[in-house]
């Protein structure tokens, strides 16, 4: 049994990377809003673009907009503000092997960030991925790889698709940028802690109940 994890929005807190950037690019419109405004309205379905023109009446930036966001997230500095969501160090208590599946842009910077964090001390495999237009690179990298114990668990549409197409359990956190009206046939949970938990828990009593091949 492998467990795979999210990272941004599933062991790394990104709000306050992901309201900086929004902000600096709102200087030049006089826009300004607190991590914790827009914690709420990103999880409330509102995108960045949707933000400016529902909240400020700012339109026709939306290309703009993307192209800046996309030169300024996976840059160092910008990498540094995240934080932990919980204590990523109690995995290491867990009998099972854990893996991070990401998707970014800049692999090199992922990586810096992830040993920064030290997070490559507690999970045996890293796998950082490109995006892929039009397709689920989470499910086509791990298409092959899986076995039906496995898990996934994410704060996006994306992990709960790889999981629906693998027919594995796919569960969604309510710590990242997605809020829980995404959520089509996935686990909701707090935290990855408590996915974990209850993929053990269920593990155990499978193996209890398992009757035995004499």
């Amino acid at each position: 049994m492998k467990i795979y994890l999210d990272l941004d929005g599933t062991l790394i807190n990104v709000f306050e990377r992901y309201a900086g950037i929004f902000n600096q690019y709102g200087k030049r419109f006089g826009v300004k809003v607190s991590v914790e405004e827009y914690k709420k309205l990103r999880q409330g379905g509102y995108s960045d673009n949707e933000i400016l023109e529902r909240k400020f009446g700012i339109f026709n930036q939306k290309q703009d907009l993307v192209k800046w966001k996309h030169s300024q997230l996976e840059q160092k500095e910008w990498l540094k503000k995240d934080t932990f969501i919980g204590q990523p160090e109690k995995l290491m208590k867990y009998d099972c092997a854990l893996a991070i599946i990401t998707q970014r842009r800049n692999k090199e910077n992922a990586l810096w960030q992830i040993g920064m964090l030290s997070l490559n001390r507690i999970f045996e495999e890293i796998i950082v991925l490109d995006p892929l237009k039009d397709k689920n690179s989470k499910y086509m990298y791990l298409k092959e790889k899986v076995n039906k114990q496995d898990s996934i668990i994410g704060d996006s549409p994306l992990e709960l698709e790889c999981a629906r197409l693998l027919g594995i359990r796919g569960y969604f956190v309510k710590t990242g940028l997605f809020g829980e009206q995404i959520v089509h046939g996935g686990t909701i949970k707090n935290t990855y802690l408590e996915c974990i938990e209850e993929i053990l828990s269920e593990s155990y009593q499978y193996t209890l109940n398992r009757p035995e091949i004499l």
